[in-house]
């Protein structure tokens, strides 16, 4: 064999690698589409099944994050002022003694963590008739009332409260904050009311519920 014949050959040989390097590109540019297409499907399914929030496989750190903080009502980004100034609530906030009246353990979760983070000790009530009741018993500087809860809901509960109040002859009513997943033109209104003080939507933003409760403690006597 002379030397151009096996300068052919070698170049017949790059070419086919070649090739076949290229048809391993097209065949990972299609898996590619095909993982995309999949993930279109589990959004579309997800959205069919009322699934707010959806993760793609595999997961990305960054990306779970940001879905764990949108489900959890948090700020994905807090900047270096804002968590100075959350820094300063929290060691200057006075203690509050809070019952919240939520049926859902997720809710629950969120809300209990928040408070006890902040310094605030929390009471739980899974219906409107135990709020009411555990109202008529303890004394609290602030309610969480969710608005819909099995038995008794958080107006009907609300509208108790405020007549056992009036027939005690309270001074200073508890503030009532209402949690309501239906953040709707009227909704305040609504909310106002019914004897509530203030309105808060869910799921619960950390930030603005600190800054509630900021505002709050500073007038926590009730009597």
């Amino acid at each position: 064999m002379n030397c151009d014949e096996d300068e052919m050959k070698c170049k017949k040989m790059g070419g086919e690698r070649e090739r076949e390097r290229e048809r391993e590109r097209e065949r990972e540019r299609e898996r590619e589409r095909e993982r995309e297409r999949e993930r279109e499907r589990e959004f579309r399914r997800c959205k069919e099944l009322g699934v707010p929030n959806h993760v793609p496989k595999p997961i990305k750190r960054e990306l779970l994050l940001r879905v764990l903080n949108s489900a959890l009502g948090l700020s994905h980004v807090t900047s270096l002022a804002e968590e100075k100034e959350a820094n300063v609530q929290e060691n200057s906030t006075k203690s509050l003694h809070i019952l919240v009246a939520e049926d859902n353990v997720i809710n629950q979760r969120v809300a209990v963590t928040y408070l006890q983070k902040w310094g605030h000790t929390a009471v739980l009530a899974e219906n409107g008739v135990e709020a009411v009741e555990r109202a008529a018993k303890e004394q609290f500087d602030l309610i969480l009332m969710d608005v819909q809860m099995p038995l008794c809901d958080g107006f009907e509960a609300t509208s108790k409260i405020r007549e056992l109040e009036r027939s005690q002859n309270k001074r200073n009513p508890i503030p009532i904050v209402a949690m309501t997943a239906h953040a709707m033109c009227g909704d305040g209104d609504r909310c106002l009311a019914a004897g509530m003080d203030y309105y808060i939507s869910k799921p619960l933003n950390g930030k603005k519920l600190q800054d509630l409760l900021w505002k709050l403690a500073s007038n926590s006597t009730h009597g």
